[in-house]
């Protein structure tokens, strides 16, 4: 969500300074929740300012500098490592979803690619057999085999 800007965020506290309004009527003239005021009035008792806390969303990275030197090597060295190996080969705890975002974040794609060519196999059933409104399957006999007629074997 997009954050309210300073502006705003100041006119609301103007109109809670005069204590005339409760936070439900404040919210309700410049179209915020009762909870923005509330927020908004401990911020500024907290900090001293209500300016967005856009910087403090998040949890910082433990992959940066040195540990996204290993990673880059790691993953040239030996591109088909999975996540974990290439955590294990940076000597940093941090779990596979971590190293994940680190490539992403330093624009190194990482899709493993087949190691074999795919099969040449066709398909197995005929479309009609697909949508179970019956038809023969590619792997059934053709009518007019023996196990298949209906009248009886000579014998």
């Amino acid at each position: 969500m997009k954050a309210r800007s300073k502006d705003l965020r100041e006119r609301i506290l103007r109109l809670w300074d005069k204590g005339e309004h409760t936070r439900e009527e404040v919210g309700k003239r410049y179209e915020v929740s009762e909870g923005m005021v509330k927020k908004l009035v401990a911020q500024r008792k907290r900090l001293g300012h209500v300016d967005a806390l856009w910087c403090n969303c998040g949890r910082p990275s433990k992959i940066e500098g040195e540990h996204e030197e290993r990673l880059r090597e790691a993953v040239t060295g030996k591109p088909d490592a999975t996540l974990a190996e290439l955590a294990a080969a940076m000597a940093v705890k941090c779990t596979a979803q971590a190293v994940f975002y680190a490539l992403r974040r330093m624009g190194i794609s990482y899709k493993k690619k087949r190691s074999t060519p795919a099969s040449e196999t066709g398909r197995t059933s005929c479309a009609s057999a697909r949508d179970g409104k019956g038809g023969r399957g590619a792997g059934t006999p053709t009518p007019s085999s023996l196990s298949t007629r209906r009248e009886a074997r000579r014998t």
